[in-house]
């Protein structure tokens, strides 16, 4: 899907008002003004505030994960250095992707029940990521199951959690490190369960 620039524009605008105030107290008018355009502009590139905040989720959502899974750590062979690989390579990349917030997160917290649409979709991507998240885990699938009783679907889902949790934090204690040390601190568990 092509962009142009005054969408551009509203996404990028209206992505930091919700990470700012949260999905249900962003308005159009809001998102207007912070884009410097018309509300026949805004209507013109979006049926609807909900139209917008689904392709908000989509493109931050595929860009961020783009991101997470492209790393060096694809370029091993050996499976616990490619899993460790690709936590380290998480934890480096985390503060650019995660410093403002996670919309999946906001959204869900702010609006998942009031509205179907995009209940839905957050339920897709989380589902989406756990399956990129499980694939990442895999290489250890044997050495899980052997060591720890645990499938690479669980470890996961522990590591969405640990990601979202220090999300939170770091955006209560306006500190982005509370990410990277709880991204650390898995891996550090991770080690010890595979031991």
């Amino acid at each position: 899907m092509e962009i142009n620039n005054t969408k551009s524009k509203i996404i990028e605008n209206a992505k930091s008002i919700i990470l700012s105030k949260g999905y249900n107290a962003c308005t159009v008018d809001d998102i207007c003004k912070a884009a410097g355009i018309s509300k026949g502009g805004f209507y013109h590139n979006f049926k609807s505030k909900d139209y917008l905040g689904l392709t908000i989720l989509e493109h931050y959502y595929y860009k961020h994960l783009d991101i997470l899974l492209h790393g060096d750590f694809s370029k091993t062979n050996d499976p616990i250095k490619k899993v460790i690989g690709f936590i380290d390579h998480t934890k480096l990349v985390a503060t650019q992707i995660w410093s403002d917030g996670c919309l999946l997160a906001c959204y869900g917290n702010d609006i998942s029940e009031s509205n179907p649409l995009i209940k839905n979709k957050i339920e897709e991507l989380f589902d989406d990521w756990i399956k990129k998240y499980t694939q990442a885990f895999m290489p250890i699938k044997q050495i899980l199951k052997d060591k720890a009783n645990m499938t690479p679907k669980q470890v996961a889902k522990n590591f969405l959690v640990v990601i979202e949790g220090n999300i939170v934090l770091a955006k209560a204690y306006n500190e982005p490190k509370h990410i990277s040390e709880g991204i650390e601190q898995f891996k550090k568990n991770l080690k010890v369960l595979i031991k």
